[in-house]
C-alpha cells in the first residue's frame, strides 16, 4: 500500500515490487529546505561551519557564479547532512530484552494513506 511520510512528505511502497518489505527513512534537509532554516533562523552551525558559510557567501559576493551553475554557498549546503526534525527511520531496533518486541528506530511525525493517484510518478525516498 502506498504511504505518506508526514515528517517530509515522501510518498513509497511498504512492500516492494519484488516483495521486499520497505523501512523508510526520512532524507536530511535539502538545499532549499536549509536556506528556509536559515531565513527562519531555526538552523545554528557550529562555529567553523558558519565561517565556512561567511567564506562561501562573501566568495560569491566577489565572484558571482556563472549562469546555470551552482553558488558558493549551495554546494556548501549540499555537504551539509543535517536531520530534519522528527523525521521518520522504520528501521528495525532489535531488542535488549527477548521478551519484547523489535521497535522502528524514530516514528517520526507518522504516515498516512498516499494521496489518490499519488502512484503516477512517484519516487520512492
Amino acid at each position: 500500500m502506498k504511504q505518506q511520510c508526514i515528517s517530509c512528505g515522501g510518498i513509497f511502497d511498504d512492500v516492494q515490487r519484488d516483495g521486499m518489505q520497505y523501512f523508510h527513512a526520512c532524507p536530511p534537509l535539502s538545499v532549499a529546505e536549509l536556506k528556509a532554516a536559515i531565513v527562519a533562523k531555526t538552523l545554528t552551525f557550529t562555529a567553523a561551519a558558519q565561517a565556512a558559510y561567511d567564506a562561501a557567501k562573501a566568495a560569491d559576493v566577489a565572484s558571482p557564479p556563472a549562469a546555470g551553475t551552482s553558488s558558493r554557498v549551495d554546494a556548501f549546503l549540499f555537504g551539509l547532512n543535517v536531520d530534519r526534525p522528527n523525521k521518520r527511520d522504520e528501521n528495525i531496533v532489535p531488542p535488549t530484552d527477548a521478551s519484547k518486541p523489535a521497535t522502528i528506530k524514530s516514528a517520526g511525525k507518522g504516515v498516512q494513506p498516499a494521496p489518490a493517484g499519488s502512484d503516477v510518478g512517484a519516487t520512492a525516498v
